[in-house]
């Protein structure tokens, strides 16, 4: 624990440790003498999301470890042995090839780990998406914990509420909403470097006092100011908070600053917290500046270039959001009775708290939600044109329809996505009894509409064939051994 309670960016790493460890153990005695809540374990503030390139470096780090083992041991025996040192016998690098190979074929990336790569689905265009901004729970199926099945207030705009899928999975595989985004992580040491500039921001708890032993100040001074944290570790202290705040979100804005960062502000605890990590799932927001907003449309707004920022869960707990343009004109008639003033940024639309199967249903407010959810498990089987170049791929199986057709009913988003590669046709259907023949599931097809090629498909599968010439390699065999007895008697 005192290497994770280690704050890097200070030299004396062991006060360091010390402070980190003290704050910890003072929020665990606030919490159970109540005078604080405890932390929700399934908000999106609290959890990160592994992205498979940091997956793969996870993967690379372990092998590349057991391969210098590996090469020590080698070494180690062709010294005590006083051989002559050859690379091909002591460095032996299929371990990483043969690794990276066994994890992608299997999905197993350790002990604990499983199902990390799958099989792409590749039945319909909008399977094809779906299926890359998949999100795999680590909770095993066969818990009974309800909580993390459970939607929290934390995943609007981030996760689909529709798209799960039925049976022991259900809310543990989630997908990803159409403007999520996924954090790749920032360097720290620019975020750290423009707070050290900062008069009223100093090392760590105070300043040194100039003795040659190093002692610091009493705390007393900084009890008052509010704490910065960069990434969980305590950097320094600072007299106002909302300042520093303010500032680092308007060198957000300006890009003068990597923008893969977010700061909350804290009022409660008086902290600052600014995060740079990795896997915080954020959504898009407009920038609060509500004279612009009131007059102007989504894309006039793309036209004047009031760019979009990107919010974390735990950043939008401090901000009050308006959830459409509309309410912000509404109000603004009526300024008496309005809060207008309270909000701080916009949503861009309501139809984004969807991902990309749900957003193709047509009127999905109007439906159940278990509808909903069989729908967006059932539209991703449809069969279609998945790709323009299917002809020139070498996919393992794949299906394509002959003659696929537009919806006569469809969303935005399925003009966007659907556009191009088109899936399903429009049947004609007749709901009538035929003298008892189609009870419950039973569908009675015109055969006519059979041989014109309604519902005609083709499957193509990729094989791997492999010839071996195995009476070439015994005929140079014997030839090779002919030559050899007649070189022993001629010499």
């Amino acid at each position: 624990m005192l290497r994770h309670a280690n704050n890097i960016h200070i030299k004396d790493s062991q006060f360091c440790c010390a402070c980190n460890f003290g704050y910890i153990i003072y929020r665990l005695l606030a919490c159970s003498l109540v005078r604080i809540r405890e932390d929700d374990r399934n908000h999106y503030a609290h959890r990160r999301i592994d992205i498979s390139g940091l997956l793969l470096n996870d993967l690379f780090r372990k092998l590349f470890t057991s391969l210098k083992r590996d090469t020590r041991l080698n070494a180690k025996k062709i010294v005590e042995k006083r051989e002559q040192f050859m690379s091909d016998f002591a460095i032996r690098s299929a371990i990483v090839t043969q690794g990276f190979r066994h994890a992608i074929a299997s999905g197993n990336w350790d002990d604990k780990t499983s199902g990390v790569s799958q099989v792409l689905h590749r039945m319909t265009y909008v399977a094809t998406f779906s299926h890359l901004r998949r999100l795999n729970s680590t909770f095993g199926y066969q818990g009974s914990q309800t909580k993390p099945r459970q939607v929290h207030s934390s995943q609007w705009e981030r996760i689909c509420r529709a798209k799960t899928p039925e049976g022991q999975a259900c809310g543990l595989v989630k997908t990803l909403a159409l403007m999520a985004n996924v954090t790749v992580g920032s360097r720290e040491d620019q975020i750290s470097e423009l707070l050290k500039e900062s008069a009223d921001v100093f090392d760590f708890l105070l300043r040194k006092s100039g003795r040659k032993e190093h002692k610091y100040e009493t705390t007393g001074k900084a009890r008052d100011k509010y704490k910065v944290f960069l990434n969980e570790c305590l950097l320094g202290f600072h007299s106002d908070g909302k300042q520093l705040v303010s500032k680092l979100r308007q060198l957000k804005r300006k890009a003068a600053i990597t923008s893969d960062f977010g700061v909350v502000m804290d009022f409660s605890n008086m902290e600052v917290r600014i995060c740079t990590d990795y896997g915080r799932c954020s959504c898009p927001l407009l920038v609060e500046n509500q004279s612009i907003l009131m007059k102007m449309d989504l894309q006039e707004l793309e036209q004047e270039g009031i760019f979009r920022i990107h919010f974390d869960a735990d950043e939008e707990e401090t901000t009050m959001i308006c959830l459409t343009i509309k309410d912000l004109r509404i109000q603004s008639e009526n300024p008496d009775e309005s809060k207008i003033g309270w909000f701080t940024h916009c949503e861009l639309h309501p139809s984004l708290i969807l991902g990309i199967s749900a957003s193709v249903i047509p009127f999905p407010e109007h439906n159940q939600p278990y509808r909903n959810t069989v729908l967006t498990s059932t539209n991703k089987q449809t069969i279609g044109i998945y790709v323009g170049n299917f002809h020139c791929r070498m996919d393992p199986s794949m299906h394509v329809l002959y003659y696929p057709q537009k919806p006569l009913v469809k969303t935005w988003m399925t003009q966007q996505l659907q556009s191009k590669q088109p899936a399903g046709s429009n049947a004609i259907v007749a709901i009538a009894s035929h003298s008892g023949f189609n009870q419950k599931d039973v569908i009675i097809m015109n055969q006519s509409s059979i041989d014109r090629g309604l519902f005609r498909s083709t499957l193509f599968r990729s094989y791997r064939a492999c010839k071996i010439a195995l009476m070439t390699i015994l005929i140079r065999t014997v030839l090779f051994n002919q030559e050899q007895q007649i070189l022993r008697m001629m010499f």
